[in-house]
């Protein structure tokens, strides 16, 4: 539905998926999209809901591309991984089985994610428990189909863009700087300036 009409081609509102992919929508976006309403619903299109699906699908590649990222194989693991790992798949399989009650599987599914991107930024997980949950996700998304596994965040290309917003800021040119940053956050990244010198970290 659009603004409360139905999207029909009588009424010359209708959306082919061919038009969303001109319009620089993937696949995946627009399923997430369909995802978030519950099937014995009409679904409420906009473009701002489907900029907000597009907006969380990059930040949920942007976790797995962190989870990708661990290669330290610490002896101390992230102690209560078991439990959220437990309470991922209870939650999940739980909502699923309450009439396909998507918005619950993924309310669990982004409420671990919450979890261990903070203990990521700690560098709590492990290269061990990182691959175990990668190997949760892609079993979840057997059934949602909207995850990207290929998605790699380089740090040689963070190391980049920071590189040249430091020039930028150097030669006092702002806005290429604020362009820099921006690129990074969409990355995922947030830069500190210091006064020992630029640090980046993962949001």
């Amino acid at each position: 539905m659009v603004d409360g009409r139905k999207m029909s081609r009588s009424l010359n509102n209708a959306m082919s998926l061919s038009q969303l992919r001109m319009n620089g929508y993937s696949g995946r976006d627009v399923r997430f999209l369909l995802l978030n309403g519950h099937y014995r619903k009409p679904v409420n299109y906009s473009e701002g809901s489907l900029q907000t699906a597009r907006n969380t699908l990059k930040k949920l590649n942007i976790f797995i591309s962190r989870l990708s990222a661990v290669d330290h194989d610490g002896k101390n693991s992230f102690k209560e991984i078991d439990q959220l790992r437990y309470d991922l798949k209870n939650g999940f399989v739980n909502a699923l089985d309450d009439d396909l009650n998507i918005a619950g599987a993924l309310a669990a599914l982004f409420n671990f994610i919450g979890k261990i991107n903070a203990s990521l930024t700690e560098g709590l997980v492990n290269k061990s428990d990182a691959q175990k949950i990668l190997t949760d996700l892609k079993n979840i998304n057997n059934v949602l189909g909207i995850m990207d596994f290929d998605v790699k965040i380089s740090h040689e290309r963070i190391n980049e863009l920071i590189q040249k917003r430091n020039a930028a800021r150097n030669a006092r040119n702002w806005g290429d700087a604020d362009s820099y940053r921006a690129q990074l956050a969409d990355l995922g990244v947030e830069v500190l300036d210091t006064p020992q010198g630029v640090i980046w970290q993962f949001k």
